[in-house]
């Protein structure tokens, strides 16, 4: 995958993915851009894209996640999707430096929905390794075995709710508690 920007018409390849892309988004944190996508099996790429320090027309990127749920062997699909959270901070939460609310992103695959939260999951297990996505255990919540084929999921503007909507036509609502920096689903 190759990301251009306009401005100098700067670039910069990001990866080579052996399966087709099924869906791609871009999320903005401080002043880097952070790209993700989703191929056609369900495997997850999230790199973050900066101003090059060295080649002023260039663009660098750094791999934040790669994380697997097979090969291409596995069934692909067009109904995988990727969508970051649209956060925006109330005004007593406001807080300049810090971006984590930026790297929290949504996977829909089939009947399963992941939502990932990047500054855990590279704090729990490191940035370098390819991770499998059932051994990621911190910054994942997961809803599962579903009934109906899910076709979107999408964050709330304050990360504290998941939206859920099926092929079926049933939408499922997820309210999350937040305890310190982490969310949990709230079961009352």
């Amino acid at each position: 995958m190759h990301v251009y920007k306009a401005e100098g018409e700067k670039s910069v390849s990001l990866w080579a993915n052996a399966c087709p892309i099924a869906d791609l988004e871009f999320s903005k944190a401080k002043s880097e851009y952070i790209v993700g996508c989703v191929d056609q099996v369900g495997n997850i790429f999230v790199a973050e894209v900066f101003e090059s320090t060295v080649d002023p027309k260039g663009l660098e990127s750094k791999i934040l996640l790669e994380i697997a749920v097979g090969g291409c062997a596995n069934r692909p699909t067009m109904y995988h999707r990727l969508s970051w959270c649209p956060f925006v901070p109330a005004k007593e939460e406001k807080n300049e430096n810090d971006d984590r609310f930026y790297k929290v992103f949504t996977v829909v695959r089939n009947t399963v929905v992941d939502v990932y939260y990047i500054e855990e999951v590279v704090e729990a297990y490191g940035s370098t390794k390819r991770l499998i996505n059932d051994e990621v255990k911190t910054g994942r919540f997961q809803l599962s075995n579903l009934p109906d084929q899910v076709v979107v999921a999408k964050l709330s503007p304050d990360g504290l709710a998941l939206a859920t909507a099926s092929e079926a036509g049933t939408i499922r609502l997820v309210v999350f508690l937040r305890i310190g920096t982490c969310m949990y689903p709230n079961k009352s």
